[in-house]
């Protein structure tokens, strides 16, 4: 998984960046996107990291069933 965290954008603009780099990345789906919060910043990187790579394999599996 490829994870990218996006720090101080407004929402619109994280949209069009997840946009512009799924477009252009030749397996989106190894992707994972997350925003920065008021807690995540105060929390180690790897425990960050590692929580998101659960809810992307989270959403990858609903992504999957029919």
């Amino acid at each position: 998984m490829k994870t990218l965290i996006l720090h101080d954008f407004s929402q619109d603009e994280v949209f069009r960046i997840m946009d512009l780099v799924k477009k252009n990345w030749p397996d989106p789906k190894e992707l994972a996107f997350a925003m920065t919060t008021p807690v995540s910043v105060k929390r180690k990187l790897k425990a960050v990291l590692n929580e998101l790579e659960e809810e992307h394999r989270y959403f990858q599996a609903r992504e999957n069933k029919p």
